[in-house]
């Protein structure tokens, strides 16, 4: 099974580097370009998809139907793949949570899987969804199916951790806007 994942793409405030969670900004002129230029790319080569999944937040919804494009493809949404539930830290930037909750920063910076926001969903809660959902498609889809799954950040480094076995992406610090990770489940 090939699993490609994508972050979404950006929103306004993502230029503002503003942790979203839960709150719903859509995309903004550079995140539709982004996924129409992924849509692009994609279309013009071998790499072709069964079925694209989506998280339910806007900004994820948007970058998926950008992305098919005229192409005749199924997307499925799944609340698997929302975005984790932040809480307090929704519209504030990591210097203003570092600044106002420096031990609660530190906690998830490090991924502490103890670490939950006030207010919010815990990093091991996250990383159960995350898990459910790779549980989910090797148990519904065929070895042989190409999938494409739009998310979020810290879920994009999860679901790759639950594919390959190995902590290759930091949530925090790497993933960009409307990039493809491609990975082989076996």
């Amino acid at each position: 099974m090939y699993i490609s994942i994508v972050r979404h793409g950006t929103t306004t405030w993502n230029s503002l580097k503003k942790i979203q969670g839960q709150a719903d900004p859509p995309l903004n002129e550079e995140g539709i370009e982004q996924a129409k230029r992924l849509g692009e790319q994609l279309k013009n080569t071998s790499e072709s998809y069964d079925i694209i999944f989506s998280s339910y937040r806007k900004r994820a919804k948007m970058t998926a139907e950008l992305i098919c494009g005229d192409q005749n493809k199924t997307i499925l949404y799944n609340k698997l793949l929302n975005s984790r539930n932040v809480g307090i830290f929704s519209g504030m930037t990591l210097d203003e949570i570092k600044e106002k909750f420096p031990e609660d920063y530190e906690k998830w910076i490090r991924g502490d899987p103890d670490f939950c926001p006030p207010g919010g969903e815990s990093t091991e809660k996250l990383a159960k969804r995350c898990e459910d959902f790779i549980t989910f498609i090797k148990e519904t889809y065929p070895k042989d199916s190409k999938l494409l799954v739009v998310t979020h950040r810290e879920n994009l480094a999860l679901l790759a951790y639950y594919i390959t076995g190995e902590r290759i992406i930091d949530a925090l610090r790497r993933v960009k806007n409307c990039t493809l990770y491609m990975y082989e489940l076996k």
